[in-house]
């Protein structure tokens, strides 16, 4: 059977899931590398995280368009405030000209 994508319902289900990512119970330290795939969908009418899809990669819609960068700049910005990181803990480390993504965050 095929897994079933997770929708978020409300941005603390997305918030207490997002530092499980980076913060498990039984860590030294503070915070830790974790590498996350995304599916990026540019010129949305909102800013917004849909939901997990089944292959755990995580899917956003985004207002940007995907030109000169414009939609990799917004997925930075997007992502750092609503999971409350700086902007310079988040890198793309692949897939810079797609809607398929591999992020670091530091």
């Amino acid at each position: 059977m095929a897994k079933e994508a997770r929708v978020w319902k409300s941005p603390a289900n997305l918030r207490f899931w997002y530092l499980s990512l980076i913060q498990p119970k039984n860590a030294k330290h503070k915070r830790m590398e974790k590498i996350i795939k995304i599916k990026v969908i540019p010129r949305s009418s909102k800013n917004e995280i849909v939901g997990e899809m089944a292959d755990g990669t995580l899917k956003i819609k985004l207002k940007a368009p995907p030109v000169d960068g414009e939609a990799n700049n917004a997925l930075i910005e997007f992502l750092a405030k609503e999971w409350g990181i700086s902007k310079n803990s988040i890198e793309i480390l692949s897939g810079k000209t797609g809607r398929n993504k591999t992020i670091k965050i530091n």
